[in-house]
């Protein structure tokens, strides 16, 4: 009986790698599940084995706080992230302080964001970095559900540090609401179209902080596993204006971004996306209760601490190039295995940083041109005048 159900989990194995194998468009939703279920042996054998090998001496896993090892100064720097007051945008945000960097926590509730940042403040000082103590927190409030308040904030971050703004953390993110402020789909603007008009908005003033530090700013875009399951063909306008859940798609449009960011070569800016892989936070709040004790332990098992969750993100911001080299594009933090990214990108062992392959469509590059074009296309009628002729002004940049 044991044989027979280990040559089934085999054949799962083995049909679930000529599936990803085989197919170069996007996986249907249904096989998220079905391929996690049918992987799930595997990659538990390869979590308890790696913990194994960790504890016998044999497997050494990354430091939570290899950033602090890099040499990194942020000093004098900028730094936005978006969501930062809670999960991976608060470890994000707490990393960045760690390196002397300003943080700006543009979040939606001014209170919370001042809550964790009186948290972050009291844990800055224990850091072993040399630099922390210069490191500070700055709370903006920013809605990216409202377009008017993207474009306010950006106002206000001019006004209050000059030109200045070195690193833009598109982290915040959402999995359904009511339509937003602006008409549009919950989802798709506050997890995409918000962090393009913020992108786009702050690109001049991150272009003049390359120019003065003399280094490349940084744009670094929260994507997820769950890319791979978006349709690429999905019509933009007809998705700002859906009832549906266009999360798998948010999540590979903010792949595209910066897709075209580097298609672009843009002077002064290197942009990266990331997939934090599956995290022990509150993203996961709206779970039935009668599922949560045995989600909490799925949880403990397999999932990463937000401290694990950030390293691509914090990498991606300020990692030098022998760690992450200019070629890189995309950023996750488990081991891959045989040269493949699926499914040890859905969840897998703590590798660090992982440089992997995305699954992009056949004519990326027409692909996120088109989309810049129609993301461009959305805003237009909802910003005011002077925000229309910055934003021609931006696509002009070079």
């Amino acid at each position: 009986m044991l044989v027979l159900v280990l040559v089934l989990v085999c054949c799962l194995h083995a049909a679930s790698f000529a599936v990803l194998a085989a197919t170069t468009g996007p996986l249907p939703v249904y096989c998220f599940p079905a391929l996690a279920l049918a992987c799930s042996p595997l990659l538990l054998l390869l979590m308890l084995g790696s913990k194994v090998l960790e504890l016998a001496g044999f497997m050494r896993q990354p430091a939570r706080t290899a950033h602090l090892d890099w040499g990194v100064d942020l000093r004098g720097c900028v730094c936005v992230v978006t969501g930062s007051n809670t999960g991976i945008g608060k470890q994000t945000a707490a990393s960045l302080a760690e390196l002397g960097a300003t943080v700006v926590m543009a979040c939606r509730s001014r209170q919370l964001a001042e809550e964790a940042k009186a948290e972050l403040d009291s844990k800055r000082m224990s850091s072993r970095s040399r630099f922390a103590s210069e490191g500070s927190f700055v709370v903006e409030e920013l809605d990216l559900g409202r377009l008017a308040s993207v474009r306010a904030f950006t106002s206000r971050l001019e006004k209050r540090f000059g030109k200045a703004c070195h690193i833009l953390v598109n982290n915040a993110g959402m999995n359904g609401g009511p339509a937003t402020a602006n008409g549009y789909n919950a989802c798709f603007q506050v997890n995409y179209l918000g962090h393009f008009y913020l992108t786009v908005m702050l690109l001049p003033m991150m272009q003049e902080s390359a120019r003065k530090r003399g280094q490349d700013s940084r744009v670094v875009c929260l994507s997820s596993v769950c890319h791979n399951f978006a349709d690429p063909s999905l019509n933009l306008e007809a998705a700002a204006q859906s009832k549906g859940n266009h999360y798998c798609e948010s999540k590979l449009w903010m792949l595209l971004l910066a897709v075209e960011l580097q298609r672009r070569k843009l002077r002064g800016i290197r942009a990266l996306a990331v997939n934090p892989g599956a995290v022990r936070s509150d993203i996961w709040r709206t779970t039935p209760r009668i599922l949560l004790p045995f989600f909490h332990l799925v949880m403990r098992i397999f999932f990463l601490d937000t401290q694990q969750g950030s390293a691509p993100s914090v990498a991606a911001a300020v990692a030098p190039v022998d760690i992450v080299p200019l070629e890189a594009l995309y950023l996750i933090p488990y081991r891959t295995y045989g040269g493949f990214t699926l499914p040890f990108e859905i969840v897998g062992p703590f590798g660090g940083v992982t440089m992997a392959e995305p699954r992009l469509p056949p004519d990326v590059e027409a692909v996120s041109a088109a989309l810049w074009t129609s993301s461009l296309r959305l805003i237009k009628p909802v910003i005011g005048q002077d925000s229309i002729a910055l934003l021609q002004c931006v696509s002009g940049l070079r």
